[in-house]
């Protein structure tokens, strides 16, 4: 390879070691799955390098896996999107313009079409990185791009013939990319005080810097530790995010005022995600 490949505009781009917080096999419930990649329809189980997609049959040919991107990552020019599967590589590339709402859309042959779509309300604010299908097929993808420029420099031919991609992500700077986005409030993550009977705060701090304040997601915990007391509600008291700590209200009953508390098992996660 001669060249050195250009930036991935997507984040958690690479299948053979996902960032997936979430920490489940598969998924098949719409939702927000591995991180950042937006799961609408279908299934998909995780494999030692790739991702297998499992697509059921769905009227007008909806969006079924995504990442949304914001639009100030755009300017005029040329893109192109490529995926890299375990059947081949294909790429399109596209010229956009800011305010130019049409779609971009590639069928790979095999019954999956990659895009650069607009959706819905997200017209002004977003674009989306879509692979989609109206068949009931399965296809195992390795890797995925957007990037600047009128080729792909996703992955190249070795002298036998097989793709091979150009660069493995570091994790380590996927995870934080991540992290803007979801942070998991696991055992010990958080600790604070109570101000009443009735009212604590526990304080988080952040690995990064996160998107925005984010929300809680996620199962309440039976009590704080240590116990006598139960937990009714926690919600991020945002007027005190800042760029390293996360303080959460925690409304409850049978807190001693000034006494320590910590979260004692996983719950769920800080979510700012678009």
């Amino acid at each position: 390879m001669a060249n050195k490949p250009n930036r991935n505009l997507l984040d958690n781009w690479y299948f053979g070691n996902p960032v997936n917080q979430r920490g489940q096999t598969s998924y098949n419930t719409p939702g927000y799955s591995i991180d950042r990649w937006y799961l609408q329809g279908g299934s998909f189980e995780l494999s030692d390098n790739a991702l297998t997609f499992l697509f059921p049959p769905a009227s007008g040919g909806v969006e079924r896996f995504n990442q949304k991107i914001p639009l100030e990552k755009f300017i005029h020019g040329v893109y192109t999107i490529s995926i890299l599967t375990t059947d081949g590589l294909y790429s399109k590339s596209f010229e956009y313009e800011p305010g130019d709402n049409a779609d971009v859309q590639f069928d790979m042959g095999n019954g999956v079409c990659i895009g650069f779509i607009t959706q819905g309300a997200s017209l002004a604010r977003y674009r989306f990185f879509n692979v989609g299908t109206s068949e009931n097929i399965s296809v195992s993808i390795i890797a995925t791009k957007l990037e600047v420029g009128d080729h792909q420099t996703l992955a190249h031919q070795d002298e036998d013939g097989n793709w091979v991609l150009n660069e493995i992500p570091d994790y380590g700077e996927e995870l934080a990319k991540c992290q803007r986005y979801l942070i998991p409030m696991d055992a010990n993550s958080c600790w604070g005080f109570a101000e009443s009977n009735t009212s604590a705060y526990l304080y988080l701090p952040l690995p990064v810097s996160m998107r925005t304040t984010p929300v809680f997601q996620g199962n309440l915990p039976p009590t704080l530790w240590p116990g006598g007391n139960s937990v009714t509600s926690i919600s991020v008291f945002s007027t005190s995010a800042i760029e390293s700590m996360i303080a959460l209200h925690v409304v409850g009953t049978g807190f001693i005022a000034q006494n320590c508390y910590s979260l004692n098992q996983p719950i769920g996660f800080l979510s700012a995600e678009l």
